[in-house]
């Protein structure tokens, strides 16, 4: 339905020139002079063309961005309210304490953008170390497991296609449930294994500290009695008291 209104609309664009020339011919009886100022605007067509399609296309592909990015602050939002900062909390008390942990501990209305910069770039630049054993990877396990449909739903969403911070976030937390599936019950497992289990659980652990510190930057403008609350109920802080 769209391509033929547009394709209507074209043609009449095109009738109302001819008729709007016609009309000068008529009128004027200066053929030569109408043929002149019509050449030079068709010699000036492809660059008007040009610039409206490169202004048009900038500014929708500007908004539709906005709206890919509104979609997935949301779908963000709800991953925390209703999982992820219960996940952190469950996760944070085996990591190795480190200066990027307080950092996130100290978090309050006083931070500015380039406070969440900094957090988030020493986040990324320090080792983060957990040393969880066999009793709190199986404590963990009924956790993922209630949430993991949940997490698929999220994950099939289009709006995450071009969030690959997130995306990554929600891979690891699959990988760490799906390793602790198979293994079972987890009992006679090697120092290798649970190594490689522990890796495992840095990584989701750093995924969700690092999307967890762009929420909590997110709605500390978009949302700020929200932001309140969840700065009443920062994980990393209640795992460093």
């Amino acid at each position: 339905m769209k391509k033929h209104m547009a394709l209507i609309t074209i043609i009449l664009l095109f009738v109302t020139s001819a008729v709007i020339y016609f009309i000068q011919f008529e009128v004027f009886h200066d053929p030569d002079t109408s043929a002149f100022y019509m050449l030079q605007d068709w010699a000036f067509l492809p660059v008007q063309i040009a610039i409206v399609t490169i202004a048009v296309g900038m500014i929708v592909n500007e908004r539709e961005k906005r709206q890919r990015l509104s979609r997935t602050r949301t779908l963000a939002s709800s991953f925390f309210r209703d999982f992820g900062t219960d996940l952190i909390s469950a996760m944070i008390k085996y990591a190795d304490p480190s200066p990027s942990l307080s950092c996130l501990a100290s978090i309050d209305h006083s931070w500015t953008s380039r406070d969440y910069i900094q957090a988030s770039a020493g986040l990324k630049a320090t080792e983060l170390t957990t040393h969880c054993t066999a009793d709190d990877l199986l404590a963990l396990k009924p956790l993922l497991l209630s949430k993991k449909a949940d997490l698929q739903a999220i994950a099939s969403n289009s709006a995450l296609l071009e969030h690959e911070d997130f995306t990554d976030m929600l891979w690891a937390i699959f990988h760490l449930t799906d390793e602790l599936i198979m293994r079972g019950s987890l009992e006679n497992q090697s120092a290798a294994d649970m190594a490689h289990l522990n890796v495992d659980a840095e990584r989701a652990l750093r995924g969700l500290l690092s999307n967890w510190l762009c929420h909590i930057e997110h709605i500390s403008t978009a949302y700020p009695y929200l932001y309140l609350l969840e700065l009443e109920k920062n994980p990393v802080r209640a795992a460093l008291r």
